[in-house]
């Protein structure tokens, strides 16, 4: 009985096709997670802050450390918070608190941040690469800690309600990604749904303890006071 052979050319091309596709289905997962800048903290998944104040926080990759394979051609950051609230995004950093991914200063230029604010102030989009005079890709192994991505600032109205305005990270090749060697995208781990959470600040707990206790003080005098006038009557 004879047997037909497969072509060899198809074979070929197929094999081909299938390595052209393995850096992406074989790379790791990478982690992205957010950091603040005082006076924000960060509880859980929540970055807290008050009325009235301004701050940052930072978009940091985490590498696995020692390993090389982790090579980055390009990175993109597009998060969002609610339209019309009293968070907004004002600008960039000219620099990250963790080691910037492709070098000390954003590669756009040595003091501008490469990116943009929407008119709302509620979306911030960026990205960026290698510097042409550079290696083409950047090993995330390199690192012995988090590598900064984009350090953001943002303000809060001085009336804002209090209360959750979530982040909003938009995964796409327009939106965050981050690429290998080959160009193909890495798949990225979010840990935890980030978000702002607006409380009073401390200051104003305090001011509001004492007057409540003021409050109290002089609600037990009356009532003391209406007690011994029952009495004497």
């Amino acid at each position: 009985m004879n047997v037909k052979r497969p072509n060899s050319r198809i074979v070929g091309m197929a094999m081909l096709g299938l390595l052209a596709f393995w850096p992406a289905l074989t790379q790791a997962s990478l982690i992205i997670g957010l950091t603040p800048t005082s006076p924000l903290t960060l509880t859980g998944s929540e970055l807290v802050i008050s009325p009235g104040q301004t701050g940052s926080f930072e978009v940091y990759v985490q590498p696995t450390v020692g390993d090389t394979s982790d090579l980055v051609s390009g990175d993109g950051v597009k998060l969002s918070l609610p339209t019309q609230s009293s968070v907004t995004f004002t600008g960039f950093g000219a620099t990250t608190n963790n080691p910037y991914i492709f070098g000390s200063t954003y590669d756009s230029s040595p003091s501008t941040p490469a990116g943009t604010v929407s008119a709302n102030h509620d979306i911030v989009t960026t990205s960026d690469a290698p510097g042409l005079s550079g290696p083409s890709t950047i090993s995330l192994g390199s690192y012995a800690g988090n590598a900064g991505l984009l350090l953001i600032d943002l303000s809060v109205a001085a009336n804002a309600p209090q209360g959750n305005y979530p982040l909003t990270f938009t995964v796409s090749d327009i939106g965050t990604y981050m690429t290998n060697a080959a160009i193909n995208p890495y798949t990225l781990s979010f840990p935890t749904s980030y978000s702002i959470q607006v409380v009073p600040e401390p200051a104003s707990i305090g001011l509001a303890a004492t007057a409540s206790i003021a409050l109290l003080g002089y609600a037990l005098r009356r009532w003391r006071r209406r007690g011994v006038e029952i009495g004497v009557n």
